[in-house]
């Protein structure tokens, strides 16, 4: 058990004990995994978990942007014209 929870804290980041005294140092311990000193980086930092999801989110952008066909130069419109239209942009 103690094996998973340190593997919850490694990818997502520890969840302290803010009732515990840390004498203005910042560490606090963790709930989950049981570490003594873990610091505000461990808990709200750059996760593993946020760091993949940023990762993903920027692929789907990517894939979806280039499916999407490009926006008509005058009208602004993706795939065909608005009905008054004449595709010169002035």
């Amino acid at each position: 058990m103690k094996l998973i929870s340190k593997a919850i804290c490694w990818w997502f980041g520890c969840s302290p004990i803010y009732e515990a005294e840390h004498h203005g140092s910042g560490t606090m311990p963790c709930e989950r995994c049981g570490a003594p000193d873990t610091t505000y980086s461990d808990r709200v930092g750059d996760t593993r978990h946020l760091r993949m999801v940023e990762r993903l989110r920027w692929v789907k952008w990517k894939l979806l942007e280039s499916w999407r066909p490009k926006p008509c130069p005058a009208c602004g419109k993706r795939g065909e014209c608005a009905d008054d239209c004449d595709g010169v942009p002035f």
